[in-house]
């Protein structure tokens, strides 16, 4: 069947379905007539798993590790089990200060904003995400300049999941995690410093690694320099 058939049965845009084929997700034949991908119903089967697994919010990386055995979908499953979890933490410590601020602010409108500040980054200090209000000024900046700002603010780099993605990376994980991508890609490394900030130098290019979070929990940006 062809591409637009297959975007019909399974609701999945014909520029994810490439996607999902760049990311070494999907293997369709080419006909050797015309050089058009034919697909089947195993690729139609093949994309629903995949459809539902990233509306659960699983990443590719551990699709792609499904997909290959090396990662049980019951493991899977029980990862970002976790990480539900985790949320649900956050949101219950969350919601008990809206409440908590409630009942203070109740008879006189006064808020104890040291107080509640305080509250907030122990959570943060414990593993509990907050708000990153750098975001504020990021989304400001890009709505006003357009693209021209976000390449001025982030440059080139690329990302690194990591098998833990609930547990803030040590700096030995971190440098396990660009060796590993490195062994992946065929590529070789000479890293400047082993702490943090990780640095790294990939084809003549610096690169220092920043942790990030996202809703799966933290993962590594390698920022050009």
């Amino acid at each position: 069947m062809t591409i637009k058939q297959v975007e019909q049965q399974t609701g999945i845009s014909k520029q994810n379905i490439r996607f999902y084929e760049k990311e070494g997700l999907l293997q369709p034949a080419r006909n050797p007539d015309n050089g058009y991908r034919t697909y089947t119903a195993e690729h139609v089967a093949a994309l629903q798993e995949i459809k539902l697994f990233r509306k659960l919010g699983i990443s590719i990386e551990d699709i792609r590790k499904m997909q290959q055995g090396v990662l049980p979908i019951s493991r899977c499953m029980e990862k970002y089990a976790a990480i539900a979890a985790l949320k649900l933490k956050e949101l219950a410590k969350q919601k008990a200060l809206f409440e908590k601020l409630s009942e203070q602010t109740a008879e006189n409108n006064v808020l104890d904003v040291q107080e509640a500040l305080a509250e907030l980054e122990a959570n943060e200090r414990s593993g509990i995400r907050v708000f990153n209000i750098a975001y504020d000024f990021l989304t400001k900046a890009a709505n006003h300049l357009g693209k021209g700002i976000e390449n001025m603010l982030f440059k080139k780099g690329f990302d690194l999941e990591l098998d833990d993605g609930l547990t803030y990376p040590s700096s030995e994980t971190i440098c396990e995690a660009v060796l590993a991508y490195c062994k992946r890609t065929g590529e070789s490394c000479t890293f400047e410093s082993t702490k943090r900030p990780v640095s790294f130098l990939l084809n003549g290019i610096r690169y220092h690694v920043q942790v990030q979070m996202t809703r799966g929990g933290y993962y590594l940006h390698c920022k050009e320099e």
